[in-house]
């Protein structure tokens, strides 16, 4: 394994000192070999596909690919196509595309309120992988639009509290290898004043504690908890303070990206990240208004695109709709193939990710779409279109294999009623 060069270096000689370029050896540091971290990767959108040319009509590895995932055909070998996964159907979430994709929850289930989500996929990962990166995990999502649901991303807390995702790719870009300009003294001054204005907070919520009634107290208790983990989180963030941004071959993304070009810059900010292993939990709430406006399609609210009826026009947006999503979804599993980790490994070979949604078409939300990507480091069957028992197989039971097979050793979650032992040996 080659050593590491900081960016700093430079040439000296002929007395002057020349920066050197971009090189390899700057993007992160190279780790010797031994146990490569795993990593999970979470793409929702809303609104669910065109089901007569998404899914595929033949079973295992010589299924012929639908015109809906064409743009996927060269990557083929790395991927697989899941049949009958679904969350249960609960009335009143008919549009709730993301809301409970990675929740597997049933958001009704307490009859004194009329919504509590509970914690996803990701999150329980998040805290086990997350313990040795910079981020325990990266939540992305995107403005406000039908068919989403309730939610600020894909994520939800243990609480069943939505966590707020990042909308902006310069923003990402800033969190994940910019500095903001501070040096090392004045970003810790800067977290220990916005840890002492979290104490304060959390003094003055105690003292009302007693004041208030119980119900009060339980919204209370719902907030501190929020309250501490932005401790926890401003304490992970003194510490890696003192610990230099990983160096990127990445530009920083242009101003005001949004649809197509919005996507493909969040993926290319994915793909650094895990590169440099500074998370090694991704999700992602992809938006899909900006994409049919970037197709050209007029007059075509994206509610109304779903409830297609026949071959009229509203199919014909969706069919593009998809094609579009795969053409990005493809670029991404390109890039994952050819990029290599700290570790010198591809980093779809050492990944697992999930794309697809909580709605199958119109309000249909039983075999909803679903892609598996990636090897995961080995034991996951790719290649294949796999059709599981309709109506009876939760989409729990593969947030339950993925989450063990990056080792998170959990023994259920959701409504999950086992592992799915035909995709992942």
């Amino acid at each position: 394994m080659f050593k590491a060069i900081s960016r700093r270096t430079v040439l000296r000689g002929v007395g002057a000192s020349i920066a050197l370029p971009m090189l390899e050896a700057m993007s992160a540091p190279r780790r010797s070999a031994g146990k490569v971290p795993k990593r999970l990767v979470f793409l929702g959108f809303p609104y669910g596909v065109t089901e007569e040319t998404w899914f595929p009509k033949e079973m295992g590895a010589h299924y012929k690919m639908p015109a809906g995932l064409k743009p996927l055909e060269k990557y083929r070998k790395d991927f697989s196509v899941l049949s009958n996964l679904s969350n249960k159907y609960f009335p009143g979430s008919v549009h709730s595309g993301t809301t409970t994709w990675l929740t597997s929850a049933n958001v009704y289930r307490d009859p004194t309120t009329q919504f509590k989500n509970s914690i996803s996929c990701d999150q329980v990962a998040a805290e086990y992988s997350g313990r040795s990166t910079r981020f325990k995990s990266l939540e992305l999502s995107t403005k406000g639009e039908g068919g989403l649901g309730p939610g600020l991303s894909l994520a939800w807390d243990a609480k069943g509290t939505p966590l707020a995702g990042e909308r902006d790719p310069i923003e990402v870009f800033e969190k994940l290898f910019g500095n903001g300009g501070l040096s090392l003294l004045e970003r810790r001054k800067q977290i220990l004043e916005e840890k002492s204005i979290l104490d304060s907070v959390y003094e003055d919520i105690r003292s009302i504690n007693k004041k208030i009634s119980k119900n009060d107290r339980e919204k209370i208790n719902e907030y501190l908890t929020s309250i501490r983990s932005m401790e926890l989180d401003l304490k992970r963030a003194y510490v890696w303070a003192g610990k230099e941004k990983p160096k990127v071959n990445l530009q920083k993304p242009e101003a005001q990206l949004t649809g197509i070009a919005g996507i493909r810059s969040m993926y290319d900010l994915m793909v650094a990240a895990m590169q440099t292993d500074s998370t090694r939990v991704i999700s992602y709430r992809q938006p899909l208004g900006a994409i049919l406006n970037d197709l050209d399609i007029k007059n075509m609210p994206t509610h109304s695109m779903s409830h297609y009826k026949g071959f009229d026009a509203r199919r014909e947006a969706s069919e593009a709709r998809d094609k579009a999503q795969s053409e990005l979804l493809a670029y991404l599993l390109g890039k994952m193939k050819s990029t290599k980790d700290v570790y010198g490994r591809s980093l779809l070979d050492h990944s697992l990710l999930a794309y697809g949604g909580g709605i199958r078409c119109v309000h249909d939300q039983m075999n909803t779409p679903l892609i598996l990507a990636g090897r995961g480091g080995g034991g996951v069957k790719t290649g294949q279109h796999f059709a599981f028992k309709s109506r009876e197989t939760p989409l729990a039971n593969l947030w339950l294999s993925m989450l063990n097979h990056t080792a998170v050793p959990v023994e259920s979650f959701g409504d999950s009623s086992g592992r799915l032992g035909e995709v992942f040996t």
